[in-house]
Order: structure tokens, then sequence, then C-alpha cells
């Protein structure tokens, strides 16, 4: 007898969430459904589905919509005797430029929700975590960056990544070297030179391999670009390993002590990337970070230091606890307001759609584990 496998929970791609957070258009519809799979059909769905058009056609009313049109895959949706095939909700995101219906695998509240931008946040459970990102082998004299894919590693052709300190600041060399004159002429004829300054001997090391690491960093974030939702690992030795994640700019690097990186066969490097990274807990690295910040003026537990914050591009990391809509009148109020939050924003939502926008990571973490709230947010400056 055949087995027929049970499907995997839908799941939304990261880039795809950031996408419908970065748009925004007036009106932005977003309708939430819940499915329940232990019925034969779908009718408490279409019921559902049902109140939720009709409410929508209520707070559309306007001569410039073309209500019929918008809500179009919303309604197409609902004459399907079958909504959806698999997973435990859907979501509808319908803007006069284009739409997007996606199913999803974590429970969802029904909702309705018009505004300027797309309520994204209780999708955050189904976004795919699977592990990618890139890997920094970093020595003063040995700098190559691989990508992670799978199970192999790919090395990346980055035009503008130094690949030791002396190729990154070959300019300082020059003018230490033109610095110096002729002092006079030896007991066999060689020509006595007098250095001014302090010369390569003298040079403040520690500032010298700040200015290499500076031009790493700078050079590896233009290579990501956008995508800061994967760990760059940094391999290397451990005091330049801990002074990279001091400095850098990107919200998750993963410290992978190992020595001299050029040292290290490829293969044995994949095979500790890969311990690594099956090791590391995100979350505990980020709860570490904030309470490490808090009190400092580069992490924050208040709602309105965070959403200030988020919307002005600051937010590196965002800690949300609960995904739960929080209904306020904002920017007046942060008190939580009762109802389907017609009228009201969702701060929830207003947080993490500004953190996407502006590429900080969101990482879900249990409420219990954060200080207070349910948000929590790691600063970049």
């Amino acid at each position: 007898m055949s087995v027929v496998p049970t499907p995997s929970p839908p799941t939304i791609t990261l880039a795809r969430l950031v996408e419908l957070a970065r748009r925004k258009e007036s009106p932005a519809v977003s309708i939430h459904l819940p499915i329940d799979r232990r019925h034969p059909d779908d009718r408490h769905e279409h019921d559902t589905l049902d109140r939720l058009l009709d409410r929508a056609r209520e707070l559309l009313r306007d001569p410039h919509h073309d209500i019929d049109r918008l809500l179009a895959p919303a309604r197409d949706a609902h004459a399907r005797r079958v909504i959806c095939e698999h997973g435990a909700g859907l979501a509808f995101f319908l803007g006069p430029g284009s739409s997007a219906e996606i199913a999803v695998g974590n429970h969802l509240e029904p909702l309705l929700v018009v505004s300027d931008r797309f309520q994204v946040a209780q999708l955050l459970p189904s976004v795919d975590r699977s592990i990618g990102g890139h890997v920094l082998s970093l020595d003063v004299d040995h700098v190559r960056l691989h990508h992670i894919g799978g199970a192999a590693l790919h090395e990346c052709q980055v035009a503008d990544l130094p690949r030791s300190v002396d190729e990154a600041l070959w300019f300082e060399r020059t003018e230490r070297h033109s610095g110096s004159h002729s002092e006079g002429v030896g007991s066999r004829g060689t020509v006595l030179r007098r250095s001014h300054g302090s010369g390569v001997q003298h040079e403040d090391r520690k500032a010298r391999i700040e200015r290499f690491l500076h031009l790493v960093d700078h050079a590896v974030l233009h290579h990501v670009g956008d995508d800061r939702s994967h760990p760059v690992v940094v391999a290397g030795t451990g005091p330049v390993v801990s002074r990279y994640r001091a400095l850098t700019r990107h919200p998750w690097t993963v410290a992978l002590e190992v020595g001299s990186p050029v040292r290290l066969p490829d293969d044995q490097l994949r095979r500790r990337v890969a311990e690594a990274v099956a090791s590391q807990d995100s979350v505990d690295e980020m709860l570490e970070r904030l309470g490490a910040r808090l009190g400092t003026g580069l992490a924050s537990t208040d709602p309105v230091e965070i959403l200030v914050a988020a919307s002005q591009g600051a937010v590196a990391a965002l800690l949300v606890g609960s995904v739960a809509p929080w209904w306020a009148d904002w920017p007046s109020s942060t008190e939580p307001l009762e109802g389907d939050g017609t009228g009201a924003v969702d701060l929830v939502n207003l947080a993490v759609s500004d953190a996407l926008r502006t590429h900080a990571t969101v990482h879900l973490v249990p409420a219990e584990r954060l200080p207070a709230g349910p948000l929590a947010a790691i600063f970049r400056y």
C-alpha cells in the first residue's frame, strides 16, 4: 500500500515578506483567513471570508476606488469549493497595483485591515528560516568570502574586498617610504637614511588593523546587499574575529575561531562552518546582545523609542515576542484599544514592516524571554 506523504506546512520566503512590507499603497487591503482542515469542506471558511469581504466593502466606500476590481482575487478564492488545499491560514494582500494570495503554515485569526501598508507581522511564524549566508575567512594576511549554499561553500568574487592589511592600506606604506632622506654614506658605500615619523615598526598596530577591518566590513556589506537576515560566519583567530564582530554593521555574525584560516583546508572549513551554524541559536545571541546594550542607548524595550527608531532605519534587530495585533491610536498613544482595529494602528505590524523595510533582522522569540512587552530592539546607532 502506497503512503501519501503529508505536505510540508507552507512557508513564505523572507524576501517575499520584505517585498510586501515595502509596498505602500492606498488602499492596501489585508485579509487573514484561518483554515480548518478537520472538516470535509470549506463551508466555515466561505462564511468567514464572506463577512470579511462585506466589511471591506463598507470600509472602501469611495467613488475613487474600483472596489470590485480591488477585491476580485479574494472573491475568486471564495468561488472555489476548497479555498486552500494546504496550510493553516490564507492571507490576501490586495492593492490597486497588484495582489498576492499566500498560504501559510501558522494559524491566523480572521482579520481585515484597510490601510496604507499591508499587515505582514502575523505571517512571521511561517517565514522560511533555513540557513544561508556567508563565511568570511579573516586574518591580517588572508581574506576570503564564501556563500553558504546547502552543504557547500562557493567563493564570492568581490572586487573591493581587500585580501590583506598591506593590500588594503598600501597607500600608507607609500607615504611612509616617501618621508625619509639620505643622511650620509656608510663605510661600505651604502646610503644611510633617516626616516621621519614612526615607521611601520612603531605604528599603532591596533589602529591599523581597525582601519583594515572597517574596509573589509564595507566590502562584505556591499556584497551582501539588502539581505541581512542570514548570518556571516567569521572564521579566524580569536582576537581578529572578536574585533570584527565588535565593529561590523551586520546584525548577525557567528564567531568561528579556527586559528589562521589560511591553514585550514576548504573541506575542514565547510565542516566547521556547518557545525557552527547548526549549533548557533540566533535568538540566544540576540537576547545576549540586547541584555548587554540595554541602558546604553543602543537597545530598548520602550515601544515609542522602537517605533520611532524603526521608522528612521535605526533598528538593526527587532525581537518580537507576540505577533498578535496591538491596536493603538498611534502616534497619539500606545495604549491598547479593544475592537477589530478599525481606525487604529497595529503597533506590532508597524514596527515589523518598518524594520523589514530598512533591512533590519526580525526574530520571533518566546514572550517570556523579553524583558518587557512584546517588542525589543537593538539599534544601529
